[in-house]
């Protein structure tokens, strides 16, 4: 077991994927005001449940209550980015598809 069992790093694909820095940029981005960023980013940080960030985040990016489509939407964002970053747990990921791939 221990030899094909693997684990990803972080609790939730949520949590792997998400970036306080991406969520600010992409808020500015679409011309939201300063202070509707921070109140953002305000009630992000209250929560340590990264599908709520993503609900709070999905919310102030359509302008209205969201639906599980729109909150997918801007995940596939945050993928993207991560899958074309440098993080730590990228290189750990690619680790592990390797060993995974080779045993």
């Amino acid at each position: 077991m221990e030899k094909h069992l693997f684990f990803l790093p972080g609790n939730t694909p949520e949590e792997l994927i998400w970036s306080d820095e991406l969520a600010k940029s992409q808020l500015n981005l679409l011309g939201i005001t300063q202070n509707k960023i921070d109140e953002c980013i305000d009630k992000i940080n209250r929560t340590n449940n990264f599908k709520e960030k993503f609900k709070i985040y999905a919310t102030y990016i359509h302008s209205t209550e969201v639906n599980s489509t729109q909150i997918l939407s801007e995940q596939k964002r945050f993928v993207i980015a991560f899958a074309n970053s440098e993080s730590d747990n990228l290189t750990i990921i690619k680790e592990l598809l390797t060993r995974i791939v080779n045993t």
